[in-house]
């Protein structure tokens, strides 16, 4: 095995090993782009490797403190997200809902 496959291969279990650990939290928060982006972007791959779904929707921490600031979807980017489930997506519009009073 070459070394660049080894370092790839490295990756993917580190990675995996996240979002093995997150497994049951609504999502999951880097303050790297680069980390959201090889977490979002190997995910599937990751998820037939180990044979399960390793289903997380994944932000950026920007975007959850944009959100927190109850920023539209459009304005927090969410549109460029890799990794945003249906029930994280449904519970972002319920939250951004107003109150019934």
């Amino acid at each position: 095995m070459r070394v660049d496959d080894q370092k790839k291969e490295l990756c993917l279990d580190l990675v995996a090993d996240i979002l093995d650990a997150a497994r049951g939290a609504d999502c999951i928060v880097t303050v790297c782009p680069m980390c959201q982006m090889n977490l979002e972007a190997s995910r599937k791959k990751i998820s037939k490797m180990r044979g399960r779904a390793l289903e997380i929707s994944i932000l950026y921490l920007p975007q959850l403190l944009g959100f927190s600031l109850r920023l539209s979807r459009g304005g927090l980017r969410l549109d460029l997200n890799l990794a945003l489930t249906r029930s994280f997506k449904g519970r972002l519009d319920a939250m951004s809902k107003p109150a019934a009073m």
